[in-house]
């Protein structure tokens, strides 16, 4: 089977699309699932153990990430599997990668960046607080 070229503009707006080479289909299918099992595992290790509020926001968006990329890519592969037409162009792929990249971008910033200035922000706090009066319950 020939792989059309890439670069081709009817590759991606073709309104009823060839189906995807066994390999691709498989791969795809695979990676989607993976996704969609990743979400929830980090969805439930969130809910399951004993984390602090940083932690519990950082699986949550992890989980949101996963879970959202792999229903949504889901959906798309459902479409292109039925060959249902105009819904079925690969174009549709391409914002659906660049927002996976570009929200696993800022996940990235927020886990390497914020998160541990976070920290250092509660620990100083907590070291201020230390001396302070508290209430008599």
């Amino acid at each position: 089977m020939i792989i059309p070229p890439l670069l081709s503009p009817s590759f991606w707006f073709n309104p009823n699309p060839p189906p995807f080479i066994p390999v691709i289909n498989t791969a795809l299918i695979v990676v989607i699932l993976a996704f969609i099992v990743a979400g929830i595992a980090a969805y439930l290790y969130r809910r399951k153990t004993e984390l602090d509020k940083l932690d519990r926001q950082k699986f949550g968006r992890i989980g949101r990430l996963c879970l959202t990329f792999g229903i949504i890519s889901l959906f798309l592969y459902a479409i292109a599997f039925e060959r249902v037409n105009y819904l079925s162009m690969r174009i549709f792929w391409i914002p659906l990668f660049a927002w996976a990249i570009w929200d696993a971008w800022k996940l990235w910033m927020f886990v390497t960046k914020k998160l541990p200035e976070i920290r250092k922000a509660q620990a100083e706090r907590e070291q201020y607080e230390k001396w302070l009066p508290k209430r008599k319950k």
